[in-house]
């Protein structure tokens, strides 16, 4: 009875509840972006940290190699010294 008597209501509140309607499905774009953009941001982080620490490797190697040749001349300097 009660729709019956009040059925032109739905014209009434129709745009409100269409502009909720709207509102929530805006919302749930934006929630979707911003998980989107946190994934994107976790991504390049984790692609960072990996070509950081290939650079620190090849880093470590070329210290690793410097230092064998300052150790050599040392050892030739030590050894020219040495012999007189």
């Amino acid at each position: 009875q009660f729709v019956g008597n009040f059925w032109w209501l739905i014209f009434v509140f129709g745009g409100t509840i269409g502009g909720a309607a709207k509102w929530i499905a805006a919302a749930n774009e934006r929630r979707a972006q911003r998980r989107l953009e946190r994934y994107r941001i976790n991504q390049e982080t984790k692609v960072a940290l990996a070509r950081e620490a290939m650079a620190g490797q090849s880093r470590s190697d070329s210290n690793r190699r410097e230092m064998l040749k300052v150790l050599q001349r040392h050892d030739a300097t030590d050894a020219r010294w040495l012999s007189y």
